[in-house]
């Protein structure tokens, strides 16, 4: 079983927006494809699975690191 697509609805964006500006305000800049990637997981309580260390800046969000893959 594959997983299931997320519909991202105009309450999501508008949460992306304020979590944009709660990270701004504490001096936290990140790409808008992350706050909305957060904003989803926030939303339906999901965990990140990710390399990107930009989502460990979230304080709020629950993330699980991936390990590097080794150099060749």
């Amino acid at each position: 079983e594959g997983l299931g697509a997320l519909k991202v609805t105009g309450s999501l964006w508008i949460g992306a927006g304020r979590l944009s500006a709660q990270l701004k305000k504490q001096g936290i800049t990140l790409p808008n494809s992350d706050i909305l990637l957060a904003a989803v997981a926030l939303a339906d309580d999901l965990t990140v699975l990710t390399r990107d260390r930009h989502f460990l800046r979230i304080p709020q969000l629950a993330t699980l690191g991936i390990p590097p893959e080794p150099a060749h």
